[in-house]
């Protein structure tokens, strides 16, 4: 079990031999109820933005599959199965835990990423260091984007959500106690991805 909420959880399972990244969704009550039966669910949303991300070759998991449960033509129970990404953990530990030069290349990945991320058009919504994973992909770092609920696609470029998803990533740099440094190389390597 990676998580436990009252929104839903989320579980690493194993699969002949595989593991991927199982969330649920579970139903919200009240006026939820009815929005949903317009809009559709929260999962089903999640579930598609992943795909236009993943189409984009925004650095996301790897949709696999999404199922939904119906009662009386209200959506029950979601579950989005995604690959499971091996690594370091989030962002945030794969910080505490590297070194100045590790440090280093993780920001300057992360500006990269999250310019992928802005640059098709995307914003991702709750951009804080834990919604970005570490991996090692051949020897290489890779950072991977996780937690695309509040993602959306904007049609034209959205500056208020990319300036709220990089104040909310900038936020955790006082968090970790970084110095000013890292927070500047970050936004040289965001601007000069984003051109």
């Amino acid at each position: 079990m990676c998580k436990n909420g009252s929104r839903g959880y989320a579980a690493r399972i194993t699969l002949s031999g595989r593991s991927f990244f199982l969330k649920q969704y579970y139903l919200k009550s009240g006026v939820y109820r009815f929005v949903d039966f317009f809009r559709g669910s929260r999962g089903e949303r999640t579930w598609k933005i992943n795909i236009r991300m993943f189409e984009a070759g925004v650095v996301v998991p790897k949709p696999i599959a999404y199922l939904e449960e119906k009662r009386l033509g209200f959506w029950y129970n979601g579950y989005l199965l995604t690959e499971y990404i091996e690594g370091e953990g989030d962002l945030r530990n794969a910080w505490l835990q590297g070194d100045f030069l590790r440090r280093k290349e993780l920001i300057s990945c992360a500006g990269e990423l999250i310019a992928g991320l802005h640059r098709n058009g995307f914003v991702h919504g709750d951009l804080k260091w834990n919604n970005i994973l570490s991996s090692q992909v051949n020897g290489r770092l890779m950072l991977v984007l996780s937690d695309l609920d509040g993602a959306c696609r904007c049609r034209f470029i959205c500056r208020r959500g990319v300036a709220d998803d990089l104040a909310r990533f900038m936020a955790d740099f006082v968090a970790v106690g970084a110095e000013p440094e890292f927070s500047q190389r970050f936004l040289t390597a965001y601007r000069v991805a984003t051109g």
